[in-house]
């Protein structure tokens, strides 16, 4: 009997029937595609683990508790979002549901009636759901792949599993459950005569008044936004998603663009002109040199190996500047030893004879075949981006530090690194020594690889170059070939495909609350007309009908996005404070462009549902509306 009379109510409510099932397809879509991507992510993790180490042990990670965290997370957000919307059909029959208790069904009759009319109209949506979830991360993967096709060590391709199925069903069916269950447990225990004395009269014991929106667009502001607040509980699951989605689009854009504006300057602009490519080798030869030097479209070439070592400097020796500031209000790492010595980190450089000359040239020094950088960053009266720099030791004396057992006097101070692609260590002694030089002390300073600092004739010989590096190498080498204009190419992508990801995410949590406005705006025709008559009766013509009904979507359009803007300003101008980007920087990245079309798409989707619903409602006959004094 329960289940014909729940085929028979679907059938004859269409509208709120459609919205039900499109708000269970789009959350089983959601959910399919976090436990797909997940399980996709976490095989990655796997993968790269197998490379690094040659094996996988299994063993417990908090990366798959994340993960579950997460989709938990998104279960929960889901039913505090949607379970609203299946309050409002629901609340529409509670005189109907009044009627069969006064004859004998009992609360948990009720209570399982209305759960099994859920699932057999949201059965099918969540199966296509999951379909079209674990099919959008298909896509994403696929887009990831060709992303990161050129930084990647190891294949990637898409992994599915009969797992992530039953995972995806399991809390897509548990999601719309808890959601239905929680309007109808409260339905089920009202009283039959509270359920026989329900009406569908909108009820509002105290209505705001909204001066301000009225100042700006008069009478029809003030009956637009009245007419929402007294709705405010049917949407308010389309405003809770449409919040979220505007918080999660505006906020991970933010994020990517300033983390975008930090890369740009910290590494790309800082290193543009220090490098066009490298190739960094177990050889030791200077043959690959001279052959590097000698290719066509190169320019240059920096052939250097790295060495770390540490030593220790009396303060007697610190520059003038340095002894004012006091090394330790720099930074806390700095403290004496027994000896009163301060310990530094050594980066060792070694440069081949002709750029070590050329090094020694430019900063004019002596070719000593040892040199000193000799500057420490000033933290007390300069910003992290913009450095100010002091001497390290006073010049004027000459410097012999024990370094792996070596005892190096230097003479020679330079204030710049060579022009390689290095970072400069900040609070460490850094030394230059030539090839010879090195050649003394190879026994104590071990180095394991050398890397090629290339510089090219032009940009355009990139591919070409590459392509000769990869002929005049022995197939059997182990080698490393990194050009900058691919990993720009390549950071380039990487970002448009967080940019993808963002949008699609933002864009299912969007998509339930559209599909809860047009269950709002189609599901609540009978009401509007009674509430337009009454306007018409004094006299508001067909046009100012539709201005209200303009105001009513551009309010519910663009107060989720305001909401998302205040609650990320804060959230943005700390980061930007934090990196320290100029907010003339962050203007220019800001993303605007993919927020407005977002915003204009929202508004789209609200005005058309808003149109299909006020054309039934403003070409009623409103005389006929008025003669009827009841409310259904």
């Amino acid at each position: 009997m329960w289940t014909d009379y729940s085929i028979r109510y679907i059938k004859n409510n269409k509208t709120s029937s459609i919205s039900l099932a499109g708000i269970s397809f789009v959350s089983s879509a959601f959910l399919a595609l976090l436990c797909s991507m997940a399980y996709n992510m976490w095989i990655d993790h796997v993968n790269q683990i197998m490379v690094q180490e040659g094996s996988y042990t299994s063993r417990p990670e908090p990366l798959a508790a994340a993960y579950g965290f997460v989709i938990a997370a998104a279960c929960l957000s889901l039913i505090i979002m949607i379970h609203n919307a299946f309050e409002i059909p629901m609340n529409s029959r509670i005189h109907q549901l009044g009627i069969l208790q006064s004859v004998g069904a009992t609360p948990k009759q009720i209570r399982s009636f209305l759960l099994q009319e859920v699932m057999i109209l949201c059965a099918i949506p969540i199966v296509l759901g999951i379909g079209v979830g674990i099919g959008s991360s298909f896509l994403l993967v696929q887009t990831a792949v060709f992303v990161t096709d050129e930084i990647r060590t190891y294949e990637v391709t898409f992994q599915f599993h009969i797992m992530v199925v039953l995972l995806s069903l399991f809390a897509s069916g548990l999601t719309v459950l808890l959601s239905a269950w929680i309007p109808a447990r409260r339905i089920s225990r009202l009283t039959p005569l509270t359920a026989l004395s329900y009406g569908t009269e909108l009820s509002v014991p105290k209505m705001k008044r909204f001066s301000l929106f009225s100042r700006f667009f008069g009478i029809h502001g003030e009956l637009a936004r009245k007419s929402i607040y007294a709705r405010r509980k049917e949407l308010r699951t389309s405003t809770l998603s449409l919040t979220f989605a505007f918080l999660a689009l505006i906020g991970l854009l933010n994020i990517e663009a300033i983390s975008g504006i930090s890369t740009q300057f910290t590494y790309f602009e800082r290193f543009r002109d220090k490098w066009d490519m490298t190739l960094t080798t177990a050889s030791d030869s200077g043959e690959l040199l001279q052959q590097l030097k000698s290719m066509e479209g190169i320019k240059s070439c920096i052939a250097y190996k790295k060495a770390v070592a540490d030593t220790c400097i009396s303060d007697q020796v610190f520059s003038k500047e340095l002894q004012e500031t006091g090394v330790h209000n720099l930074n806390e790492q700095f403290v004496p030893n027994n000896e009163n010595l301060y310990p530094f980190s050594v980066p060792i450089y070694i440069l081949d004879d002709d750029s070590f000359g050329a090094y020694c040239k430019d900063n004019r020094l002596e070719q000593n075949g040892i040199a000193a950088i000799n500057t420490i960053w000033d933290s007390i009266h300069s910003s992290r981006k913009y450095r100010e720099y002091i001497p390290l030791v006073d010049q004027e004396k000459p410097l012999t530090v024990d370094v792996a057992g070596n005892q190096f006097t230097i003479t020679d101070f330079a204030k710049e690194m060579p022009m390689i692609k290095e970072e400069y260590k900040q609070y460490s002694l850094s030394l230059i020594l030539s090839e010879s030089f090195y050649e003394k002390v190879r026994e104590t300073l071990q180095t394991d690889e050398t890397t090629y600092n290339i510089y090219l004739t032009s940009m355009d010989m990139d591919k070409k170059v590459q392509e000769q590096i990869h002929n005049n190498l022995p197939e059997n080498s182990t080698y490393t070939l990194e050009s900058r204009m691919e990993e720009e190419k390549s950071e380039f992508k990487m970002r448009n495909g967080l940019k993808i990801f963002v949008c699609c995410f933002a864009g299912f949590l969007a998509l339930i609350g559209i599909v809860n406005i047009f269950s709002f705006t189609l599901g609540q025709i009978y009401q509007r007309k009674k509430e337009f008559a009454r306007y018409f009766s004094v006299g508001l013509s067909p046009k100012g009908m539709r201005k209200i009904l303009t105001l009513e979507a551009m309010v519910i359009s663009v107060r989720p996005f305001l909401l998302g803007v205040l609650i990320s300003l804060p959230f943005v101008a700390w980061a930007l404070q934090a990196s320290e980007i100029a907010v003339s920087e962050y203007i220019q990245k800001a993303p605007v462009l993919i927020t407005g079309l977002f915003t204009l798409a929202i508004f789209l989707f609200i005005m058309l549902a808003y149109c299909i619903g006020g054309k039934k409602v403003c070409n009623s006959d409103f005389v006929e509306v008025i003669k009827d004094e009841t409310m259904l």
